[in-house]
């Protein structure tokens, strides 16, 4: 998957196409350009979307999937819609791409939930950090198994009076300092 704004997403397309994945997954910005270089290298896309503006768009660029991403997601998703409010407002919006659901899945309990709203599949991802196989530290594996609901932090960095980046993070955190020059908080929701 790539972060779509980040300046190296050109370049690392480009590896990807030549060596012919045949999924690729962006987010985090407008994917029109990559949609249309994956399709003529024979690679289907799927766009991450936080909004229903965001899911039209994607379609509209020819997106193969819509992955409706809540703001329960890991990593910094933004705080604009819950997942399952999100899902069958980004389904009726897009006339047939089908769509999955991110964002706070984290069993088949949450993979029946977003199924019901009509998703075609779930997008699980903090859930695998907790996995054998992951090479996490042992120490943020247990906070991640050990968390419940309403265990979810919220880390905004504010930088210069501008919000740049936000983290949603399960389990109990303890906040270590700000990123370069910003102020960092948690907010415990």
């Amino acid at each position: 998957g790539f972060i779509t704004s980040a300046a190296e997403t050109e370049g690392l397309m480009e590896i990807a196409l030549e060596h012919q994945v045949p999924v690729l997954a962006h987010s985090f910005a407008d994917a029109s350009a990559h949609i249309r270089a994956a399709r003529e290298a024979g690679a289907k896309t799927i766009v991450q979307v936080q909004s229903v503006a965001q899911a039209r768009a994607a379609a509209a660029a020819g997106a193969d999937v819509i992955a409706a991403q809540g703001m329960e997601a890991g990593g910094h998703t933004g705080m604009a819609n819950a997942v399952l409010p999100l899902v069958p407002s980004v389904i009726d919006a897009v006339g047939g791409v089908p769509v999955v659901a991110a964002g706070g899945i984290a069993d088949g309990r949450g993979v029946a939930a977003v199924l019901m709203l009509g998703a075609e599949g779930a997008w699980l991802g903090t859930r695998f950090v907790a996995s054998l196989e992951a090479t996490t530290a042992g120490w943020i594996k247990q906070q991640i198994v050990d968390a419940a609901g309403e265990d979810l932090a919220v880390h905004a960095e504010d930088v210069d009076g501008q919000l740049h980046h936000i983290s949603v993070v399960l389990g109990p955190v303890h906040l270590v300092g700000g990123a370069e020059g910003g102020d960092a908080e948690v907010l415990l929701v």
